[in-house]
């Protein structure tokens, strides 16, 4: 008969067996991952990193990495708009790192273009527009930082150029503009003054 002691090494040993069992089928299942591992975004599949360390998901859960904060557009409702690409824990660490000084101020020039150009388009939209001059603190300035005397010839002057502004748009911009959130009463008077065609007011 078994003493206690033999027993319990016994069982040791079993539970030994099988957790290396264990470890060796988790193996083989990254084996497997690994022949299925994705591309990195810069080095396709010259690497064997598929995503299981404490700080990473899962490649298969579709892991994407930022690459840097592209762009942030401050203020109210802000946000920052990043480049992702699906790329390794490595790739991801020392990405910046390989840049030289030169290919990083080239690469700062070519985004403030991108950048500049694209939000040139969207602000350039007559609705857009309008909101930004319907949000301007125009009530506050002439309230608290000019003479009083001085106030209706400002009102008169930023009028002016507010005008020159959507003088700039077609009737068919106007026509297309759905709802104003700021800037109805400027929309308003512009088109009783300057477009009473499109007028539908009183």
């Amino acid at each position: 008969m078994k003493t206690k002691q033999e027993l319990l090494k016994e069982i040791e040993q079993i539970e030994e067996k099988e957790a290396e069992d264990k470890r060796q089928k988790e193996l083989e299942i990254n084996y497997q991952k690994f022949l299925n591992r994705a591309e990195d975004w810069v080095i396709g599949k010259a690497h064997c990193d598929i995503g299981i360390t404490k700080i990473d998901h899962d490649w298969h859960k579709d892991r994407f990495h930022t690459i840097g904060d592209a762009i942030s557009i401050h203020g109210n409702c802000g946000s920052s708009y990043n480049a992702k690409a699906k790329i390794t824990s490595s790739t991801n660490t020392f990405f910046h790192n390989v840049w030289t000084d030169k290919q990083r101020q080239t690469f700062q020039d070519k985004l403030d273009k991108v950048a500049l150009k694209e939000i040139t388009k969207i602000m350039n939209t007559l609705e857009q527009k309008l909101e930004i001059l319907g949000l301007q603190s125009a009530s506050f300035f002439l309230a608290t930082i000019y003479p009083e005397d001085k106030i209706e010839e400002i009102k008169k002057e930023v009028w002016a150029e507010t005008i020159k502004i959507l003088d700039k748009y077609k009737d068919k911009d106007f026509k297309a503009i759905n709802h104003l959130s700021h800037s109805n009463g400027i929309y308003q008077r512009y088109l009783k003054e300057k477009r009473p065609h499109l007028y539908d007011g009183d």
